[in-house]
């Protein structure tokens, strides 16, 4: 769908006011298709906006075929018969002059947006457009379509004289009550600020490996947190990391994050006995040097998180360090079932199971069965499942590297491209969400795309850390402290 939006633009002529048509508006453009067209030629165009852009659509014609735009400014009615349209006749009346082409695509469907000039003395005017296909006989027509011509001052793509909000965008309407979010403050999407911790990340080596940590004076809890497979500790630091640990870190918890033993894959072992899995070893061995530098004690309440592979080892870690003098209380698995290959089971405590709607990586389904089979099993758990979110314009606006304005611009370019209509919802099926994901980070106006396409995966409810139900996680740990 997004390749009728892929039409370079061009400049609308000096002559849109009052110059007569050519001879042949269309004879310069050969190689037509020679077969009629099924469904009938139509066009739809946007206000024409002074200084900014107007918007033409073409569809019903011929497969790749190249349809010229033709304009008046007198209006419609019973125009010109000349003879290179074949016995047809123009509905926009005299004179008729070439705009620009639209070239279709495989569904017989195109679309151009045309720059315009800034030409005071045509506000509040109007201007006629039809299409022209040349074929063998009469040529085809569509149905003249006629606009109002002004200046878009917010440049929300209406022109002033039919501008809602005059401050705003007039086609983002959150809670889609028929007024749009600049004139509606009520009912105005969620903002997305900038997410950051409230103080410093520690940042230090434990045997050869990083160890990212936040610990408050006498905290409540201590959170380690797992990355999953190809990861690091730094995950913590991104904005959905981020997001997530600030629900605990505001209610007294401190978190350590801890690379992987095995570098070159990232994956913490989730298949060895204790005695010999070196990720168990180093991470016990670290609690214990932060228990002697104390920045908690042996019975502080401790709990686990896990993403995606690291919800293996924290699986894992249920079964072991309880029995070490762990005062392990709770566990959390994002983006995965659960279980490790060395136990088989998801331990007998406490866990929250956070499956993406989305995730194409981990069926969330499996994640569904395995939070019933724990809970089938007489253990405590929750499930929160990750859902999709609309795009609102502020929702990239989650790290130092995208404000609100470039979010909204970016947003701009999802829809300008046809993958999401003006109210965030996606036009893309679910099958095809993670083609679309790595298209949209390619699109020229969809940046800087490394966080954006981070961002964009988190909307969709993909396999991403996320933190969504950060809040209802922190509520559940709070339960078993």
């Amino acid at each position: 769908m997004h390749s009728l939006y892929a039409a370079r633009r061009v400049a609308l002529p000096v002559l849109l006011g009052l110059a007569g048509c050519a001879d042949d508006p269309t004879a310069s453009f050969d190689g037509l298709p020679v077969d009629q067209a099924g469904p009938p030629l139509a066009m739809t165009s946007t206000d024409v906006r002074l200084n900014r852009t107007v918007d033409i659509t073409v569809s019903g014609a011929n497969a790749n075929e190249t349809i010229t735009i033709g304009l008046s400014v007198n209006g419609t009615g019973a125009g010109d018969c000349p003879g290179y349209l074949g016995g047809s006749c123009f509905g926009i009346l005299a004179p008729v002059q070439l705009l620009t082409t639209v070239t279709t695509n495989g569904a017989g469907s195109g679309a151009k947006s045309v720059n315009v000039p800034n030409y005071p003395s045509l506000n509040g005017r109007s201007v006629c457009f039809q299409a022209v296909a040349r074929r063998p006989g009469p040529d085809v027509l569509a149905t003249p379509v006629c606009v109002d011509i002004g200046y878009d001052t917010d440049g929300d793509g209406i022109i002033n004289s039919k501008d809602l909000c005059p401050t705003g965008d007039d086609a983002f309407d959150w809670d889609e009550d028929g007024l749009a979010d600049a004139c509606d403050p009520t009912g105005a999407p969620p903002q997305f600020d900038t997410y950051a911790f409230p103080t410093s990340v520690t940042q230090t080596t434990f045997q050869t490996r990083n160890v990212l940590r936040i610990i408050p004076p006498n905290p409540v809890g201590i959170v380690w947190f797992f990355h999953g497979t190809g990861g690091d500790a730094g995950l913590v630091e991104s904005p959905e990391g981020i997001h997530l640990l600030n629900a605990f870190l505001a209610r007294g918890y401190g978190f350590v994050a801890i690379d992987s033993q095995n570098r070159s894959t990232g994956v913490f072992d989730a298949t060895s006995a204790p005695a010999s899995n070196q990720d168990w070893s180093r991470v016990n061995a670290l609690r214990t040097n932060l228990i002697n530098q104390g920045l908690f004690t042996a019975n502080t309440p401790t709990f686990a998180i896990g993403f995606s592979a690291g919800s293996s080892f924290v699986s894992w870690l249920g079964h072991v360090a309880p029995g070490a003098g762990w005062p392990l209380e709770a566990l959390a698995f994002h983006n995965h079932a659960g279980r490790s290959a060395q136990y088989g089971a998801a331990p007998d405590m406490p866990i929250a199971f956070l499956p993406a709607e989305n995730d194409t990586t981990v069926d969330p389904a499996t994640v569904v069965q395995r939070y019933d089979e724990h809970i089938h099993n007489g253990f405590t758990g929750i499930l929160l499942t990750i859902e999709e979110e609309r795009f609102a314009p502020s929702r990239l606006a989650v790290s130092p590297d995208i404000d609100p304005a470039t979010s909204a611009a970016m947003r701009q370019a999802t829809i300008d491209a046809g993958y999401y209509d003006a109210q965030g919802y996606r036009l893309f099926p679910d099958n095809q969400i993670d083609q679309a994901i790595d298209d949209i980070a390619a699109l020229p106006g969809f940046t800087p795309f490394r966080p954006g396409k981070k961002g964009l995966t988190a909307m969709l409810a993909t396999h991403v850390l996320h933190g969504q139900h950060a809040e209802e996680e922190a509520d559940f740990f709070d339960l078993y402290r």
